[in-house]
């Protein structure tokens, strides 16, 4: 993930990593080098990077799901 002054949650399992952009942008590809492709995951979007797969087309965070991630954020 690359951030440029970013507000980003990332949600990581073994079979999948969850992206998910509050504010700004982030740029979002598999960590195998084998594995093309990647996204701009822009502010209210989120993109999904499963193993062996190319991240997902950024899909609009709803309003729910942005205040469960806000609200998880600011415990940190």
């Amino acid at each position: 993930i690359r951030l440029w002054g970013s507000d980003v949650v990332v949600e990581a399992t073994p079979e999948k990593s969850t992206v998910c952009v509050l504010g700004g942008s982030v740029g979002v590809r598999n960590k195998s080098s084998v594995i093309i492709g990647n996204v701009t995951v822009g502010e209210n979007l989120s993109s999904i990077v499963r193993t062996k797969e190319p991240p997902t087309i950024p899909s609009i965070l709803s309003q729910q799901q942005r205040r469960i991630y806000t609200k998880d954020a600011r415990q940190f």
